[in-house]
């Protein structure tokens, strides 16, 4: 199998924006995992910075040439080009097992 793997990472308040856009766009999420950041709310909320340290971390399986389409929509709906929205990357997927062709 050959594909793309997405990885958005978001605030925990942000889970259902992103499974509903996914689920619009007709994709299976497939794991939603649980994260922290590494960022100390207390230290930065001296500096002016309110920062969420619970995440949650979606991981999605795409065709390749489906994973820009998907990024410019999950970009768009989640404002991710703003400062602290949250990041989305994409990985080509040399090898799977598991995962039907």
């Amino acid at each position: 199998m050959k594909g793309h793997l997405i990885v958005v990472i978001v605030d925990k308040n942000s889970e259902e924006v992103v499974t509903k856009k996914l689920q619009s766009m007709k994709i299976e999420t497939g794991i939603v995992l649980i994260g922290r950041g590494t960022g100390d709310p207390k230290e930065l909320s001296f500096l002016g910075l309110k920062i969420e340290p619970e995440k949650r971390v979606f991981l999605v399986v795409t065709k390749p040439d489906e994973t820009n389409a998907i990024m410019d929509k999950l970009t768009e709906r989640l404002n991710l080009t703003e400062v602290n929205k949250g990041i989305a990357f994409s990985m080509p997927i040399k090898k799977a097992i598991g995962l039907e062709e």
